[in-house]
C-alpha cells in the first residue's frame, strides 16, 4: 500500500508511523542539494504527528528564508579564485604530510607500487578533464571548497569553470610533488600561487545572530547526514543553551572572558535542567542563583564545550567569526582506573563461553550466541555487530570477510569504522557464519540477527543489557578496580594481535580505529588487500582458549549451505 499524503500538514503515513515530509522550493535545490526532506516524527498518533510536523515546517520554511538571503550568486574576482586554488593545493599538501607522520611505517613494495599507479591515474585524469574542457570533473572538489568558505556560484558560470580549471591544473602539480615524496625527494614546494596574489574569499557581514549561526550549522549537519536522531537532538539542546546563556547576540561580540564565564556558568548547573520539575519554567540565569547542591558532571560540562567548539569550528571556516573561542576550553579530568575498560584475559574467556549456555547449547537468542564469538574474532564493536545485513557477510578475493558499511540506515562510529574486516578461520569452518547466514536468507530475512529492533540509539540496546548486566555476573566476570564488559571483547582483540606483533597500522585497518583520514591526496591509495589483513592479522589471533564444543551448537548450519 503507498504512502499517504496528508496536506497540509507535511505528513507522510508509513507502516512504522508519521514521517515529515516539504518539497524543497525548485530555486532552491541546488543550494540544498536535495528535492525533498523527511525526517521520522517517531509517533503513531495522528494529531501528535501534525502538532510535530507543522513545528518541523516553521524551522525548515525559516531556513528556506536565511538561505534565500545569504545565497546570492555572484561572480569572483581573479584574486579570489587565485586564493582558493592556494588554499586547496596547501591544504592537500599538508594533509598528505601528516598522513605520512601519523602512519610512520613503511610500506610493502606492492603497495608502495599502488601507490604510484594510484598517482599516475589521477594525473592522467586531471591532464584529459583540462583537454577535454570537460571542467565538470572537477566539481565534487570545488563545490566542497566553496562550501567550506561559505561560497555559492552558479555552476553554469564563468567563475565556477574558471575555479574548476584551475583546481585540474593544480591537481597535475600535486601529483607531481606527491610522485616525488613517495621516493624521499622533497624539492622546494613552493606554490604555484604567488601568496600576494591571493585574496581571501567573500566575507560574511559582521554582524550574524547567534540563533541563525545555529540554525544553518545544524541545517548543513542534518543534510549532510552527519548526525543521527539522537546526535541531532543533543547538539540542538547544547547550543540552544548557548543561546538561552548569552541571548540572540551577534556571534562576533562573543570573547574570551565571555566563554569563561559560560564554562563557569556550565560547572554551577545542575544535570538535566530541562526534565527536573525542579527547574521546569525557570530561565538559566534563575537557576544560576539556585543552591545546585548536585551539579552536572564534568564530562557533561565537557560535552556542552565539544559541541560549543563544533559550532565555533563551523563559524571560522564559514567565515562568521575569525577564531575557535571554545577550542581547547575543555575541562581537564583525570580519568579514574573504574573509568577504563580492560581486556579479559584466558580465564574470563574460558568463563564466558564455556558457561552453562554455551556447554549445553541452550541460549535462547540467536545474538546470545554469536555476539561474543563475533565480537572476540572480529574486535567490532556491539551496534556495529547488531546491525548487521547478510549482504554484509561477503566473500572477497576468495575470503570471507564482514564489510562494515552505511547502507540501508547503518551507522559507524568514526570514518575509520568503515571497513572490511576477513574472517577468522574457525568463523567459516568451525561455525559457517556464512552457512548461516543463508539459512536465514532462505527464511526470507535480511538482517543477521533479525530478532532486534531498532530503537533510537541503534539495535544495541537489549544485547548490551542481556551481557553487560546479566551474563557476564551469571559468568563470575565481577569488577574489581576495573571496568569490563562488551567492549572488552574489543580491547581483547587489540591486545592479542599486539602481543602476536602485528603491525600497527594493519591492526588499525581491520579494528576501525581513528588516526588516519582518507582525502584527496591525503594518503590516496585503498587500505591493505583483503589477503594480506588476513595473513598478517586475522591469522595471528590466539586466545589459549577451547572454543570447539561451540562447532556443535543448534545455531550452526551443518548442511553446506551459504549465500
Amino acid at each position: 500500500m503507498g504512502a499517504k499524503i496528508h496536506s497540509p500538514a507535511y505528513l507522510v503515513q508509513q507502516s512504522s508511523g508519521y514521517c515529515f515530509r516539504i518539497i524543497v522550493p525548485r530555486d532552491l535545490r541546488f543550494l540544498v542539494g536535495k528535492r525533498e526532506f523527511r525526517y521520522a516524527l517517531r509517533t503513531g498518533f495522528l494529531s501528535e504527528a501534525k502538532y510535530r510536523a507543522l513545528r518541523v515546517a516553521g524551522f525548515v520554511q525559516g531556513l528556506f528564508r536565511e538561505i534565500r538571503k545569504g545565497g546570492k550568486m555572484r561572480e569572483l574576482t581573479e584574486a579570489e579564485i587565485q586564493g582558493l586554488v592556494r588554499q586547496y593545493l596547501t591544504k592537500c599538501l599538508e594533509d598528505d604530510e601528516r598522513d605520512r607522520v601519523v602512519e610512520g611505517i613503511p610500506l610493502p613494495p606492492e603497495v608502495h607500487e599502488e601507490q604510484m599507479l594510484g598517482l599516475e591515474s589521477i594525473q592522467d585524469w586531471a591532464k584529459q578533464a583540462l583537454a577535454d574542457c570537460a571542467h565538470e570533473e572537477a566539481s565534487r572538489p570545488v563545490d566542497r571548497l566553496l562550501k567550506q568558505n561559505g561560497l555559492t556560484l552558479d555552476p553554469h558560470s564563468y567563475s565556477y569553470n574558471k575555479l574548476c580549471r584551475e583546481v585540474l591544473k593544480a591537481s597535475v602539480k600535486i601529483t607531481d610533488i606527491l610522485k616525488k615524496r613517495e621516493v624521499g625527494d622533497y624539492p622546494d614546494e613552493i606554490p604555484i600561487i604567488p601568496a600576494s596574489a591571493a585574496a581571501q574569499p567573500g566575507e560574511q557581514e559582521p554582524s550574524e545572530l547567534l540563533s541563525k549561526v545555529i540554525s544553518l550549522y545544524i541545517a548543513e549537519q542534518v543534510r549532510g547526514g552527519n548526525w543521527s536522531e539522537k546526535s541531532t537532538v543533543e547538539y540542538t539542546a547544547c547550543l540552544m543553551l548557548l543561546k538561552e546563556y548569552f541571548g540572540d547576540i551577534p556571534i562576533k561580540s562573543i570573547d574570551y572572558k565571555m566563554m569563561r564565564e559560560y564554562k563557569e556558568a556550565l560547572l554551577r548547573l545542575p544535570p538535566n535542567i530541562r526534565k527536573s520539575p525542579k527547574y521546569r519554567g525557570k530561565t538559566v540565569h534563575q537557576i544560576l542563583e539556585m543552591n545546585v547542591v548536585n551539579p552536572m558532571a564534568t564530562a557533561t560540562v565537557n560535552k556542552h564545550l565539544t559541541r560549543t567548539s563544533s559550532l565555533f569550528d563551523y563559524a571560522v571556516n564559514n567565515g562568521f567569526i575569525d577564531r575557535n573561542l571554545a577550542a581547547r576550553m575543555q575541562v581537564r579530568e583525570a580519568k579514574k582506573d573504574s573509568e577504563f575498560r580492560d581486556p579479559f584475559d584466558s580465564k574470563d574467556l574460558r568463563k564466558l563461553f564455556h558457561s552453562k549456555e554455551y556447554l549445553e547449547d541452550t541460549h535462547s537468542n540467536s545474538y546470545c550466541f554469536w555476539l561474543p564469538v563475533l565480537g572476540l574474532y572480529t574486535g567490532c564493536r556491539l551496534e556495529e555487530l547488531c546491525q548487521l545485513h547478510l549482504d554484509d557477510i561477503q566473500q572477497v578475493d576468495g575470503l570471507w570477510v564482514i564489510n562494515i558499511n552505511l547502507k540501508d540506515g547503518k551507522r559507524v562510529k568514526t570514518k575509520a569504522g568503515l571497513r572490511v574486516i576477513p574472517l577468522h578461520s574457525f568463523l567459516v569452518e568451525g561455525l559457517n557464519l556464512s552457512g548461516y547466514a543463508g539459512k536465514l536468507r532462505a527464511e526470507g530475512n535480511t538482517r543477521l540477527f533479525p530478532e532486534l529492533h531498532k530503537g533510537r540509539d541503534g539495535y544495541g540496546k537489549a544485547p548490551s543489557r542481556w551481557f553487560n548486566e546479566r551474563y557476564k555476573v551469571r559468568c563470575g566476570i565481577v569488577e574489581k578496580g576495573a571496568k569490563k564488559d562488551f567492549h572488552s571483547f574489543r580491547h581483547t582483540f587489540d591486545n592479542a594481535l599486539k602481543q602476536a606483533g602485528v603491525l600497527e597500522g594493519m591492526a588499525a585497518e581491520v579494528a576501525g580505529h581513528s588516526g588516519k583520514t582518507g582525502i584527496d591526496y591525503g594518503r590516496y591509495a585503498k587500505g591493505y588487500q583483503v589477503g594480506i589483513l588476513f595473513e598478517q592479522v586475522i591469522k595471528k589471533l590466539d586466545y589459549d582458549v577451547d572454543l570447539t564444543h561451540l562447532t556443535k551448537s543448534k545455531y550452526v548450519v551443518t548442511e553446506g549451505l551459504d549465500l
